[in-house]
């Protein structure tokens, strides 16, 4: 017999068996043959103490919160200017409750004097402790200006040289058309428009006269904006860069005919697209592009390889199911959840090889985007590699109610309808348990059947993803609207997600740690070197598992000047240059066109 003991107050020992209670009754619940106990850890008792000296550390830090003892001896003082506009308790709560991860980690009392002007004293006994507190409280304007920056849109006309307008043939609009219920009735009216070149052009090898006028340094110069910016963020970052079709629900007049512009007023419409209501679609968009484009990844050995080493031709690369579940939250009080899966099956029993839980902001239907940018190819029908940032809130799984956390769980493949690309795209099962219904209010799915490889160009640094992709929305009264099937093409950097996840271990006065340095280059690696990036993520990892203790007792001997003057430092041109030639050749791809060397 088991026996598990529970230690603490007794308000604390029920609250611990009831949910012990509650975990046991979910577990016996599954019915499933499969059906397995979560792992623990066994009892270890050398990381009891280090859990005891970091309780009993944390303890002894909390006295800083409070107010200067009577009699306390303090050796060291400094001051900071409050530089904002608005006044701290506005900012800070009305008693400064924000500084406590300041005033416990650096150990230093940290009170405020408004005769005649506003400063912030910080005292302690270690001065590079106290010094460290005031290089964060230095950090403080810069993140509060960076909870208001806004994200600017941006379209790049990849142009690859310098050309003069009059030499580049006319743009055409061409009717584009969103994906459709499937039961919807047959509409001839388009969703908007999209843009080509008439006809094809001469390339003239003309370099750019400044190099920030090339669509490379275009897009240095948005990514460093935003990065600036993104490094004092603390929610959960995603970045993302997709193929699909710049379309637009409003143009202006054309100059030569009804549906003809030249090269000049269209440049000069683009400088205002956001008066468009113009933006890249998810799918690539083309309708026959779309159904060759897994079967041009196969033929496309001189820029992908096989992730698995194992597996020796394209065309043997085998697919792996994902779906993206958005869920209402039943309080009221706080944003949509969105659940992405990513699941297995062998011999019938479906396994969830990943999760992650993230959440809207409330009243939102997406997430705040901090990048977002287009790089448009008029060349081949308008198709435009999207670049994005959204910014989502973290979840804490054990937050979530019994139903929300047992429901990743609940989740079956039918691998029948997975490999019959013909049959629709229903094939994660997530309204039924053999017991009961799980009350999860569903608003909609994203089913993914996904196709992946590395390039060849980067080593495997960089990874395409080729996606059959099939959404369906449930409403309140649950009836189910399925959306057409349609192709995404898209492509992730290995490194992105444990980079952009230290954002959620930053805290206040704090940068992410690949705002250290250069973030540009961090994100845009230009080789498949990746000692830089190694480090960081080890960094990360050591961070989360230590915790606070590990700042207290290693100082950063380093000035903030030379930290953060270091991530001003522009990224390198040719890191933008390098990804855009990635980008052409991964186009050329899609649509079937020549292998080309972008990269000379």
């Amino acid at each position: 017999m088991v026996q598990l003991l529970v230690h603490g107050t007794k308000e604390a020992v029920d609250e611990a068996s009831k949910l012990i209670k509650e975990w046991i009754s979910e577990i016996l619940k599954m019915q499933r043959s499969t059906s397995k106990w979560a792992k623990v850890w066994s009892f270890n008792h050398k990381a009891e103490r280090r859990l005891r000296k970091r309780l009993l550390k944390d303890e002894e830090r909390a006295k800083y919160r409070q107010a200067i003892s009577e009699g306390e001896t303090l050796t060291y003082s400094t001051e900071f200017v409050w530089p904002l506009p608005k006044e701290p308790e506005q900012i800070l709560g009305m008693n400064y409750e924000a500084l406590d991860p300041i005033r416990m980690n650096c150990e230093c009392y940290i009170t405020c004097e408004k005769v005649p002007r506003t400063i912030f004293r910080i005292q302690g006994n270690n001065e590079n402790k106290m010094r460290k507190a005031l290089e964060r409280m230095q950090r403080l304007p810069a993140e509060w200006y960076a909870k208001m920056f806004e994200a600017e849109p941006f379209v790049i006309l990849d142009i690859p040289y310098a050309f003069d307008p009059d030499d580049l043939p006319p743009v055409i609009k061409v009717p584009y058309r969103l994906p459709r219920p499937l039961l919807a009735p047959t509409s001839a009216k388009e969703d908007g428009v999209t843009f080509r070149f008439k006809g094809p052009h001469q390339f003239h090898q003309a370099p750019y006269l400044e190099p920030k006028d090339s669509p490379a340094g275009k897009l240095l110069e948005a990514v460093s904006e935003t990065t600036r910016h993104a490094r004092y963020f603390r929610n959960m970052l995603k970045l993302h860069l997709h193929l699909g079709t710049f379309a637009a629900r409003k143009t202006q007049l054309p100059d030569i005919d009804k549906d003809t512009y030249s090269f000049l007023s269209f440049s000069e419409m683009m400088e205002e697209h956001e008066k468009m209501g113009a933006k890249a679609s998810m799918e690539i968009g083309d309708l026959i592009v779309e159904r060759h484009v897994l079967a041009r990844c196969f033929e496309a050995s001189h820029i992908l390889a096989p992730q698995d080493v194992w597996t020796y031709k394209l065309s043997d690369v085998q697919p792996v199911y994902c779906a993206t579940f958005e869920i209402a939250n039943p309080a009221g009080q706080a944003g949509d959840l969105v659940l992405d899966v990513e699941l297995s099956a062998d011999d019938g029993v479906t396994s969830v090889v990943s999760k992650r839980w993230s959440q809207l902001a409330k009243g939102k239907m997406e997430p705040r985007r901090l990048l977002d940018g287009n790089i448009i190819d008029l060349q081949n029908g308008g198709l435009t590699w999207h670049l994005g940032l959204d910014e989502f809130i973290p979840v804490d799984e054990h937050g979530l109610s019994p139903d929300y956390r047992v429901f990743p769980g609940t989740l079956s493949l039918d691998t029948t309808a997975a490999h019959d690309l013909s049959g629709g795209h229903n094939f994660v099962i997530y309204r039924s348990r053999e017991d009961r219904l799980i009350k999860v209010p569903i608003k909609s799915v994203r089913q993914r059947r996904c196709w992946r490889f590395n390039t060849l160009a980067s080593r495997g640094e960089w990874v395409v993803e080729v996606s059959h992709v099939g959404k369906t929305t449930i409403g309140t009264d649950g009836q189910q609207t399925q959306f057409e099937p349609r192709w995404t093409f898209s492509i992730s950097n290995n490194h992105w997600n444990k980079l952009l996840s230290s954002n959620t271990r930053a805290d206040i006065g704090q940068v992410a740690s690949w705002g250290h340095g250069n973030p540009g280059n961090l994100l845009f690696p230009l080789n498949p070197d990746s000692s830089a990036l190694t480090g960081v993520a080890r960094q990360d990892d050591e961070l989360s598992s230590e915790g606070s203790y590990r700042e207290d007792n290693n100082v950063d001997t380093s000035s903030p000047e030379e930290r953060d003057d270091a991530h001003e430092e522009q990224p390198s041109l040719q890191n933008f240059e390098q990804l855009l030639n990635l980008l052409r050749t991964l186009t050329d791809v899609v649509v079937g066109n020549p292998h080309l060397d972008h990269f000379q």
